[in-house]
């Protein structure tokens, strides 16, 4: 750009006369806009666990202007937003506040090269205003744990063997109930412990001053009109856990990194799972391995994840298939589920089966224990 070129402000308007909504809606959704797709409940939701298909696009026309805009509808959840409001979801940038929605629109400037933003100089500083953004409107969750009892049991250590001082460990705390801060500074109550819905936190540690919480409710059905987590942070789980070992699997839950755990293999799990780690946090990881592998879900969700570790950082995945295109069928998701419903010795004697292709690089797995937890 020359010296006294002047750029117009973003607009809304600026974003659109050069970008079709149609691509950015399917940049920032991950589903593609086709005739199949704009068929009532075509597609799984992008932004929650979705077993059913409930989601369509459609396009909307007001009355008053004439301006057509392309939406996603989520017909068993909240969401009938259109590309800015996916944007949004999938950014974590709030559009509530005018300096928010200018955020969100050189966020789509900057993923797009449009604008100034064809300079990754440009983009890298863009990153940190909006990393700045977010930490100065994090919200101040308190948690007041309680004793692990009988329930918390039946959940963790007969479904999967993770112990009470495994959790412990782990960082999680069994809520008495939970707290989130009001703008005014008063503590709101957002849940008390009843057994039938019971709570997780899994602690992060303090950044900025703040403590990082992600709750987990394991007995909220998917789609509820009840949130299954809530979180003021997206934080890398079971990253204070790693010790030096010749396999870190990626995962992309907590309740899987302890399962692993108790396995005798070393997990981290993803903040959600549409995450990409960055470099930095690649190479943090490398420092106490020799292989990274992920393993994600065996859905579009957890493929498409699966397919950017591949294509971005070159980790080879493992995955529990579903006899799909001649792979075998696991009947589960995960390796909890695999864990339950065929306990630990069946459970670590198919990953070792999975991590065969990989015994040219290990050249053979060590025994070992750490801290009385066999390493396979």
């Amino acid at each position: 750009m020359k010296k006294l070129d002047i750029l117009p402000n973003l607009t809304k308007d600026y974003i659109l006369e050069r970008i079709p909504q149609e691509e950015i809606m399917e940049y920032y959704s991950g589903v593609k806009v086709t005739e199949e797709t704009l068929i009532g409940n075509s597609f799984l939701s992008p932004f929650r666990e979705d077993k059913d298909y409930t989601c369509n696009y459609w396009y909307s026309i007001s009355q008053r202007t004439g301006e057509v805009r392309l939406k996603l509808k989520d017909w068993n959840g909240s969401i009938n937003e259109d590309v800015f409001g996916i944007a949004s979801l999938r950014t974590k940038i709030g559009i509530k506040t005018s300096q928010g929605f200018k955020l969100l629109l050189c966020k789509i400037a900057s993923d797009f090269k449009i604008h100034k933003y064809t300079s990754e100089q440009e983009r890298e500083k863009l990153d940190i205003e909006i990393k700045e953004a977010k930490e100065r409107d994090v919200p101040i969750i308190v948690v007041h744990p309680r004793p692990f009892n009988r329930f918390d049991e039946a959940y963790w250590t007969k479904k999967f063997g993770i112990t009470k001082d495994l959790l412990r460990l782990g960082l999680v705390l069994p809520a008495d109930s939970v707290d989130i801060q009001q703008k005014d500074g008063y503590l709101k109550k957002v849940y008390s412990y009843n057994s039938k819905d019971p709570c997780y936190a899994y602690y992060g540690g303090e950044k900025n001053g703040i403590k990082q919480w992600r709750l987990y409710f394991p007995l909220r059905k998917k789609g509820s009109s009840l949130p299954r987590f809530l979180s003021n942070s997206a934080f890398i789980q079971g990253i204070h856990m790693i010790v030096p070992a010749r396999v870190i699997i990626i995962t992309k839950s907590h309740k899987d990194v302890l399962t692993y755990r108790k396995l005798g293999f070393i997990a981290v799990a993803v903040p959600t799972e549409t995450y990409l780690m960055t470099k930095v946090e690649i190479a943090y990881l490398k420092r106490f391995c020799d292989i990274l592998i992920t393993n994600f879900d065996y859905d579009k969700t957890g493929i498409r994840l699966t397919q950017k570790y591949k294509k971005i950082h070159r980790i080879e995945p493992i995955m529990f298939t579903r006899g799909r295109f001649n792979q075998p069928s696991y009947g589960v998701k995960d390796v909890s589920e695999f864990r339950e419903a065929y306990g630990e010795a069946k459970t670590r004697e198919l990953l070792l089966s999975l991590l065969d292709r990989y015994q040219e690089d290990l050249h053979q797995i060590t025994i070992y224990n750490y801290n009385s937890l066999k390493w396979i």
